[in-house]
């Protein structure tokens, strides 16, 4: 719920792909009791449609702080010959873009469907004439997003990512009440103990600094996997090459290398694998 001026209004998101929010109108009478009174979609089409959002949160300054969830291995996507090899559960977001999934080739697929594009927080602004704004803040990283939720400084905020072998995050921005710059941190979890549900200490990474405008120009070059890393060889015994790191993320174990100046757009398209190279 927003309270905007001498209005309430409300945010719903359906968690599907293609996916939706809807911005409705709340009346509330004397004794509190609230009812919807209209309802319309949020246009997402400036920022290349909605994927699976999950859940939302509130920002200190009365905007919604929304999320996407799940975002596919664009490695896969680099990588594959056939769609049999790229996760079905990809395949439904091509309608967004006048795509059957029903009929399309591989290359009608690619075409239309950019990995990169999902898997950020997103921040709706509502004014009190009821007009939405909705932004995906690429700077904050793009991972499973499931909840981000900043701290009272407004300039704090974390993000929890749901699956096996993810992350927690800590996203701190230049400015208060604007979280399209910022500097973004992973959770290093080290054991202490095993008793019980166990113990640890925990540090965090950084992952560096990125802008919103530096990482969607990433994104609307179409920059791939194979633009930011090199991939290497894993020996048997698990090690990586000289000048190669592993990752644990994305349900693969890899040795991968950030190609020069990729760091950045790497940390932020690719924020998992970067923040498993780095520990």
């Amino acid at each position: 719920f927003l309270p905007v001026g001498d209005k309430i209004y409300s945010i719903t998101h359906f968690e599907s792909r293609p996916a939706a929010m809807y911005l409705s109108t709340v009346a509330q009478d004397a004794d509190g009791a609230l009812s919807y009174t209209d309802t319309k979609p949020i246009d997402f089409s400036a920022v290349g449609g909605l994927w699976v959002p999950c859940a939302g949160s509130v920002t200190p300054w009365n905007t919604h702080l929304g999320s996407e969830e799940y975002p596919a291995d664009a490695r896969a996507h680099a990588e594959a010959t056939s769609l049999d090899q790229i996760d079905d559960y990809n395949y439904a977001m091509v309608a967004y873009f006048g795509v059957d999934p029903a009929t399309m080739s591989l290359d009608d697929y690619r075409r239309v469907y950019n990995p990169y594009q999902y898997g950020f927080p997103v921040e709706v602004t509502v004014t009190a004439e009821g007009e939405a704004t909705p932004a995906k803040h690429y700077s904050m990283g793009r991972i499973a997003v499931e909840l981000a939720n900043v701290m009272p400084d407004q300039k704090t905020a974390y993000i929890s990512d749901d699956g096996t072998n993810v992350g927690l995050f800590r996203y701190v921005a230049d400015t208060a009440g604007d979280l399209s710059a910022g500097q973004l941190f992973a959770a290093k979890w080290t054991q202490t103990s095993d008793e019980g549900a166990g113990a640890a200490d925990i540090s965090w990474v950084d992952l560096g600094h990125a802008d919103d405008a530096t990482i969607q120009k990433a994104i609307d070059a179409k920059v791939g996997f194979m633009d930011i890393f090199n991939v290497g060889e894993m020996g048997a015994d698990g090690t990586c090459a000289e000048g190669f790191l592993p990752s644990a993320a994305e349900g693969r174990a890899e040795c991968l290398q950030v190609k020069d100046g990729m760091e950045a757009v790497a940390s932020r398209l690719e924020t998992r694998r970067y923040a498993s190279m780095l520990g």
